[in-house]
C-alpha cells in the first residue's frame, strides 16, 4: 500500500477508481469508464485495478459477470490519499464525487471507520471505555482487525488503533492504558520510521514518559 501514497498521476487515478466504487459494485469496464479521463489510457487503469485487487483494497466478485467492490482497506487508502497535503485535483470534479469525498473526510475526521452503507461502525462493544480491562480487550481486538485487514505483519500503527476506537476512550486514558499494556508485556510499542508522517499522525501516536515517540504496536 505504501507505494500508492506517493502523490502522482497514478495516485489521482487511484482516487478516481475508489470514488467510482463507493456506491457499490461495477464491472471493470464500467469502473474504467467512470474513472478515466478522455486523455488517459485505459491500460493504465487496468494495471492499477490489478494492483488494488492484489493488495486487497478492492475485491473481484466472480459470477456471470465479474464485478469489483470496494473493501475497508481501500476506503482507508482513499482517506489517506486525500489527507496528504500534497494531493490536489488537476481537473474539475462532479457533484457526486465531491459528495463522496466529503463523506470520507467527515468520517475520518471523527476517527471512525468508513462504511459503504453510510453508517459508522466501531470495533467491539458499543459504549464508553472506562476501565483498563475493557480497553485492553478492545485495543487487542482492534489491533487484530487492522493487522488482518491491512496485512501489517504484527506491526500496526498506533494512530490507526486510536482512530478506530475513536471517542469511546479519552485520549489521556488511551495513552496511559496502552503504556500499561506494554508494562504488562502484552504489547511492545516501537518507534522507527513512519511513511508519509503528518502532524496528525504524530498527534495520534504516543510518547513514552521520557518523550520518545512510538508509532507502532507489536503484540508479544
Amino acid at each position: 500500500m505504501a507505494e500508492f501514497m506517493v502523490i502522482s498521476t497514478q495516485s489521482r487515478q487511484i482516487v478516481s477508481l475508489l470514488v467510482a466504487l463507493w456506491d457499490g459494485t461495477l464491472s471493470r469496464g464500467e469502473l474504467i469508464r467512470k474513472a478515466k479521463k478522455k486523455s488517459e489510457d485505459a491500460k493504465d487503469y487496468l494495471e492499477i485495478i490489478d494492483d488494488l485487487a492484489q493488495d486487497r483494497m478492492i475485491e473481484r466478485l466472480v459470477g456471470r459477470t465479474t464485478k469489483l467492490t470496494l473493501l475497508e482497506p481501500g476506503k482507508q487508502l482513499l482517506g489517506e490519499l486525500l489527507q496528504n497535503s500534497e494531493f490536489e485535483f488537476t481537473t474539475q470534479i462532479g457533484k457526486r464525487s465531491a459528495n463522496v469525498l466529503l463523506a470520507v473526510m467527515r468520517l475520518q475526521a471523527s476517527g471512525m471507520a468508513v462504511s459503504s452503507k453510510d453508517k459508522v461502525e466501531n470495533v467491539s462493544h458499543i459504549g464508553l471505555i472506562e476501565s483498563y480491562e475493557t480497553f485492553r480487550e478492545v485495543a487487542l481486538e482492534t489491533f487484530e482487525q487492522v493487522n488482518r485487514d491491512f496485512n501489517m505483519d504484527n506491526l500496526v500503527p498506533i494512530y490507526r488503533v486510536r482512530r478506530m476506537i475513536g471517542e469511546r476512550v479519552e485520549r489521556k486514558n488511551f495513552d496511559a492504558w496502552l503504556l500499561e499494556m506494554q508494562a504488562n508485556e502484552t504489547v511492545q510499542l516501537i518507534g522507527g520510521e513512519m511513511p508519509n508522517l503528518t502532524p496528525e499522525i504524530v498527534q495520534d501516536s504516543i510518547k513514552t514518559p521520557l518523550g520518545a515517540p512510538r508509532y507502532y504496536i507489536k503484540r508479544i
